[in-house]
């Protein structure tokens, strides 16, 4: 029988992703990693960029894994990064698979802590965490944050970030309308 990648015999399920990053009191992981059942870690700070908060979270940012993100939450999720980091305590952040959400956090926190461009700490990120890969709308978001020029491609991904932030309030504008007419 063959099992998933990350699959744990001795617990009957999934090993969490927990990845400190270098020497720094940092770690990137998945959901798993924010639940004390799975694991034997202690966080001083956990950011949670799922959806729900977990059962560790002291700091809960969600973020979507790809576009429809605004930059005011991204940054709040960086901010929040940075100000644990330079706390005394281990920081978790984690996202659903320690992919794209977290290792974009991460990635951008140090480019700014330690005055270093996004491809470079990403590099060095992967180091740590082979399969870490932002998506390019969050790539755009951490480049925007470090005053950084964007690829093309990830200023297509951002602006249809934008566009369907624009869509969204579009229609929640005219649904208010609707029921203020009927009123």
């Amino acid at each position: 029988m063959t099992r998933p990648p990350g699959w744990s015999g001795e617990s009957g399920g999934y090993d969490p992703v927990v990845v400190r990053v270098g020497d720094r009191e940092l770690y990137l992981g998945d959901r798993g990693a924010a639940d004390p059942a799975t694991h034997e870690y202690t966080f001083e700070a956990v950011i949670s960029l799922t959806h729900r908060p977990q059962p560790l979270t002291t700091h809960h940012h969600p973020l979507h894994d790809g576009s429809g993100n605004q930059f005011g939450l991204f940054a709040a999720a960086v901010d929040d990064s940075r100000s644990r980091l330079n706390e005394d305590g281990p920081v978790l952040v984690h996202c659903a698979a320690g992919i794209s959400r977290s290792s974009t956090v991460i990635t951008t926190t140090l480019a700014a802590e330690e005055g270093r461009g996004f491809d470079d700490v990403l590099g060095e990120l992967k180091g740590h965490r082979e399969r870490a890969n932002p998506h390019p709308a969050l790539r755009a978001l951490a480049r925007e944050y470090l005053d950084e020029e964007p690829t093309p491609g990830e200023r297509e991904a951002r602006n249809r970030s934008r566009n369907q932030y624009e869509s969204l309030i579009d229609r929640l504008e005219d649904s208010i309308a609707d029921e203020t007419e009927d009123e």
